[in-house]
């Protein structure tokens, strides 16, 4: 078959090919961009839920912080010592108080055992507390672990659609050169039939 100068037959033939050429590529073409325009979409989930589990993962750790200074503050911090400090005080004013009674058959009262304050592990409710904030912090530890692993398989997933959404726009463009060669077969084989 001669370009330049073609029979009929062969102008006609060469149309047809380069039509049906034109018709194969513009189903891939539209095919593809339909799976892309998924993929982008794809994409742009992937990216908000990605943003949403890292604000989820910044307000936990916040939120642990918090949990954490309330921990010390109960377990070690100036709770413990303000505890001490009354308790001691108790027990002077009640050496003290034993001291300047002096009634025979009369005991002085205990104000130790009066004033004596309770210790975070020895008063139930701020033990019960103490454990609650514990458990809390063990939940919201977790719950960040778990976010981290979901973190490390978006980023996997938005990794593996960009090289899908790539390899797509390639078969795009392929099948866009594809059609515009068969269109220009189509209108010089056209002017021959």
């Amino acid at each position: 078959m001669s370009w330049s100068n073609p029979t009929q037959e062969e102008a006609q033939e060469g149309y047809d090919n380069a039509r049906s050429k034109y018709y194969s590529a513009a189903e891939d073409y539209y095919h593809y961009r339909s799976q892309a325009d998924n993929c982008y979409a794809d994409i742009m989930h992937n990216r908000n839920e990605y943003e949403s589990c890292k604000s989820d993962k910044m307000n936990f750790d916040k939120r642990v912080e918090g949990i954490e200074s309330i921990i010390s503050y109960m377990e070690k911090g100036e709770l413990p010592e303000r505890i001490e400090s009354a308790n001691s005080q108790a027990d002077t004013a009640n050496e003290t108080l034993g001291k300047s009674v002096r009634c025979s058959g009369v005991n002085a009262p205990d104000l130790s055992a009066s004033f004596k304050c309770k210790s975070v592990t020895d008063d139930s409710r701020s033990a019960a507390a103490l454990q609650a904030f514990k458990k809390e912090k063990a939940r919201l530890e977790q719950s960040m672990k778990d976010i981290d692993s979901k973190l490390n398989a978006l980023e996997q997933q938005a990794d593996d659609l960009v090289k899908q959404m790539n390899s797509l726009n390639d078969l795009v463009n392929s099948s866009r050169k594809t059609m515009n060669a068969s269109a220009f077969e189509m209108s010089h084989y056209k002017k021959y039939t």
